[in-house]
Parts: C-alpha cells; sequence; structure tokens
C-alpha cells in the first residue's frame, strides 16, 4: 500500500493563497458591476456646478488591480478632474445625485449608499451592488491613488512570493483581528511586507530617486491640491508636491532581482521572519527604530521622528500621510500576535498554523 505524504505547512499555505486570492469569476462579476456602475455616475449632470464641469475621467484602483487582491476585496473608484474641487462640496453633490437617481430610476436601485465618510483625509461615498455584492468606495482626484496601484502592482510581479505572502499576511490580519477599521489597514500590512523584504533580502527599491536620475534624470514631479488658498479649513498636507516617477525598465529590475534573496527560502520561512522583524519590541524593526518606507535605500533609512508611535511609516507618496497613524496607540497584548505567529510557524505544527490563518 503507498502512504501519501502528508500535507506541508508551505503546501497549505499556498493552497490557501490559490484559495483566496482574487479569481478570473471574482474579477468577471467585478468588472459587470463596474460597468453598471460607470453608467450610474454618468447620469450625473456636473455642468450645474459653479464653476461647471465637463471635462471628466474615471479610474478604478486599489487591490484589484494591485496585485494583491483577495476573493473579498473591494472597488477603489476615483472621478479625476480638470480643474480644482473641493472634494467634499463635489462628493456631496455627487451623494446627491446618486440619490435622485437610483429614487427614480429602477435600473440603479440596486445600488445602495452605505455611508458617505467627510471626515477622512480622502471623503469617500461607500456604496454597494446588492446584486453582485461588489462594495465601491468612491472619491475625487485621488490621483496618488491610481499611480500607488500601479506602484504595488510592479512590486507584486517582481516575484511570486511577494505577491503569495502578501495576500497571505492579509488573510492573517483580518483572522487576528488586527486589520480593521481602527488598528492596521491592508495596506499598512502590504507596507510593512514589502519594506521587510527590502531590508532583509534585497528587494529592489523601485522608488530609488538617486539611481533613476543617474539612469535618465527624468523626474515625475506632481502637484497635489487638497485645497486652495481662501479654503476655510486647510492642513498641512493640503498642498505639496510629489515625485511619482519609479522603475519599470524590466532589463534593469531583472539585474537588480539578481541581488534579491527572496527566492532561496521557503514562504513559511518567509512569513515566519516578517513576525520575528516585527514582534515587539524586541523585532529588528524595533530595536533599529526605523521608520516603515518602501521608496527609500537601505542606506538613506531615517530613524523615527515620533517616538510614540510604534508602526510611523512613510506613504510611497503622499508625504503628509502616515498610513500607519491609526495604530499608534494599539495596546501591547495585541501585539503579542506577531511573537505568537513567529513561534507557531518555527515549531512548525500545520494545525496551529491552520489556526492563525482561520477567521
Amino acid at each position: 500500500m503507498i502512504q501519501q505524504n502528508e500535507e506541508s505547512i508551505d503546501d497549505y499555505l499556498i493552497k490557501l493563497y490559490n484559495e483566496k486570492k482574487m479569481s478570473e469569476e471574482t474579477k468577471e462579476k467585478i468588472m459587470k458591476s463596474i460597468e453598471k456602475f460607470v453608467k450610474l455616475l454618468k447620469q450625473i449632470n456636473y455642468k450645474s456646478l459653479n464653476p461647471p464641469l465637463s471635462k471628466l475621467y474615471h479610474s478604478y484602483f486599489g487591490s484589484l488591480l494591485n496585485g494583491f487582491g483577495t476573493q473579498s476585496s473591494d472597488v477603489d473608484y476615483t472621478i479625476l478632474t480638470n480643474s480644482y474641487v473641493n472634494e467634499k462640496q463635489f462628493l456631496q453633490f455627487t451623494k446627491q445625485e446618486i440619490e435622485k437617481i437610483i429614487k427614480s430610476n429602477q435600473t440603479y436601485q440596486r445600488f445602495v449608499i452605505e455611508r458617505y465618510v467627510d471626515s477622512a483625509r480622502i471623503p469617500v461615498i461607500n456604496i454597494k451592488d446588492t446584486i453582485e455584492n461588489v462594495e465601491f468606495d468612491l472619491c475625487v482626484n485621488n490621483i496618488l491613488g491610481v499611480i500607488n496601484t500601479k506602484l504595488l502592482n510592479q512590486y507584486a510581479n517582481l516575484h511570486e512570493y511577494v505577491k503569495i505572502g502578501g495576500i497571505l499576511l492579509k488573510i492573517w490580519g483580518k483572522a487576528q483581528k488586527l486589520i480593521n477599521q481602527n488598528d492596521f489597514s491592508s495596506y499598512q500590512i502590504i507596507l510593512m511586507w514589502i519594506a521587510f523584504l527590502q531590508r532583509e533580502h534585497k528587494l529592489p527599491v523601485l522608488q530609488d530617486q538617486e539611481y533613476l536620475r543617474q539612469r535618465n534624470d527624468q523626474s515625475g514631479k506632481l502637484q497635489i491640491a487638497r485645497a486652495k488658498p481662501g479654503d476655510d479649513i486647510q492642513a498641512a498636507g493640503d498642498r505639496f508636491t510629489t515625485d511619482v516617477s519609479f522603475l519599470t525598465d524590466p532589463e534593469i529590475i531583472k539585474q537588480k532581482m539578481e541581488q534579491c534573496t527572496i527566492g532561496s527560502q521557503k514562504i513559511s520561512e518567509l512569513l515566519r521572519d516578517f513576525w520575528k522583524f516585527y514582534q515587539y519590541p524586541d523585532g529588528k524593526f524595533f530595536k533599529d527604530e526605523y521608520i516603515i518606507s518602501i521608496h527609500l535605500p537601505n542606506n538613506q533609512l531615517q530613524k523615527k521622528w515620533a517616538t510614540n508611535n510604534k508602526f510611523l511609516t512613510k506613504d510611497p507618496f503622499d508625504i503628509s500621510h502616515d498610513p500607519g497613524q491609526r495604530v499608534k496607540n494599539i495596546e501591547e497584548r495585541r501585539l503579542e500576535i506577531f511573537e505568537k505567529s513567529k513561534i507557531i510557524m518555527q515549531k512548525q505544527l500545520l494545525q496551529q498554523v491552520k489556526d492563525i490563518f482561520s477567521q
């Protein structure tokens, strides 16, 4: 009688990844929903705004396109205008118009406005397609979100383990209730994962501006204005200039990946070392006191300037945004899950590994 090999931890992790990653069927369902959603938005007459808007562009972004999408991912969607608009006023008008359209046209009654968040850094309307069960986060002029999606997708395609590990950590974070509205975001976890791979496994820094300048002396400067002089309320980060260029040349990336050691380990070992790197307070990240940044080479890493923020993070493009801000005051006992997960992976006990990924 031939004895079947027992399932290994890495077999389980790859199987889990394949089950949870965004399938082609899910993508197809989402694309159908987006098609209906665009038709809804195009019913809105923005010419009645003061000043009137005629040229509008539409774009979706986020986990649907960045390579780290799962079966439960929602859709980030932005309307892009050809001139400055007050984001809150624009979205308030959009919300009112959508409500009118839904009320008067049965075709669009599949959509429900769940909430309008105008207190966020980027105001957003949450809308759900109740037939396809797809959720939309609608915002305006979030061009950095679109560019950031392209950057993360470039990272996801550097090596299969970048994508696999990122998706597994999103599953783990949600299972452990670390990813939620008040603590870590999925985006923050992905930044932590990429930063770890850069620090410990020489994953290329695609935004290395010094290297980009040496190659072609080109700069992708972009001015962002979320407020204009005279607006009632302005924050420090409402107007800024950022460099949105990053490395895309496949030949150069291939050369840089020759130094990367990510392929020399199993995915289980990479996850174990990730948890060890960020375990509080003894992990290398906390001992070195660096900020989380995926756009600075190791020799340019900055020390934390706010020691009370455990996971101080520098956004790749939005210089005023700290994606780790909301975990600033997270209870230390809740961070024990990093060390606990590391120990479980070290012991190679399959059932316990399954437990830490189970919701």
